[in-house]
C-alpha cells in the first residue's frame, strides 16, 4: 500500500485503482471524481487523460510532490469541496468548460497550426465539441467537414491508438473526415504541414 493508498483510507474514501500510462488513477465513485497522480504536469499527459474521463465524471489532477500536503487529498471531502466538485457533474458543461479552457491555452503546436491557417486564408473552429450521441468530443480544430487532431507523442501509444481509431470512427459516422498531423511537423513546418495545408485549401 503506497502513500495515497493510506491517505484516501484513512479519510474514509473508497476507491478503485486504474493503471493510466504506468501511474496510478484513483475513482472516487462516491465523488464521481477520478485523482490522477504523477511525477509532473505534463500538457499532452493531461489532455489525453482528461479526454478518457467520462461524461458526467470531474478529475483532479496532481503531481507527487503536491500531494506531500495532506491537505490537499483531505479538502476531497469538504463539503464546499463536494459542492463545487458537483457544479461540473453536468457532462455538457464540463466538456464545454474544457474546450474553452483549452482555446484560450494552445499547446505551442497548436499555436503554430491556427497562424499557418490565417496566413493561408482558411477559416476553421479551434477546440470544438462534436456530440457523437455516445461520447462528445473535442477537436482540435475544424474547417468544413474536416477535423484536424495536432498530435503530441503520446497518440503513438497503443492505448492511444485504439481509443483514436474508435473517435475516428464516430466522427466519419457523422461525416466528418479526419486528418491528423504531429506537433513536431507544425512545429518545423514540414512537408507535411505544408501538404496538409494544400489539402485544406482545395
Amino acid at each position: 500500500m503506497d502513500k495515497i493508498d493510506k491517505i484516501l483510507r484513512n479519510e474514509g474514501l473508497k476507491y478503485t485503482t486504474i493503471d493510466y500510462q504506468g501511474e496510478k488513477c484513483y475513482l472516487i465513485e462516491s465523488l464521481k471524481l477520478y485523482l490522477y497522480i504523477r511525477e509532473d504536469k505534463n500538457s499532452e499527459v493531461f489532455r489525453d487523460f482528461r479526454a478518457i474521463v467520462p461524461i458526467g465524471y470531474y478529475f483532479i489532477w496532481y503531481t507527487k510532490a503536491q500531494v506531500k500536503n495532506l491537505k490537499k487529498i483531505r479538502a476531497l471531502k469538504n463539503k464546499n469541496t463536494r459542492k463545487e466538485l458537483s457544479k461540473y457533474q453536468d457532462g455538457k458543461r464540463v466538456v464545454n468548460n474544457y474546450a474553452t479552457k483549452m482555446r484560450e491555452n494552445p499547446t505551442e503546436a497548436e499555436d503554430s497550426f491556427s497562424k499557418e491557417l490565417d496566413k493561408n486564408g482558411i477559416s476553421y473552429r479551434q477546440q470544438v465539441v462534436i456530440d457523437c450521441k455516445v461520447k462528445k468530443y473535442i477537436a482540435d480544430f475544424v474547417v468544413g467537414k474536416t477535423v484536424i487532431e495536432v498530435d503530441g507523442g503520446t497518440h503513438h501509444k497503443p492505448k492511444a491508438v485504439k481509443y483514436d481509431a474508435v473517435r475516428t470512427d464516430r466522427l466519419e459516422s457523422l461525416g466528418y473526415s479526419v486528418l491528423r498531423i504531429d506537433n513536431k511537423d507544425v512545429i518545423k513546418k514540414s512537408g507535411k504541414l505544408k501538404e496538409l495545408i494544400r489539402k485544406l485549401k482545395n
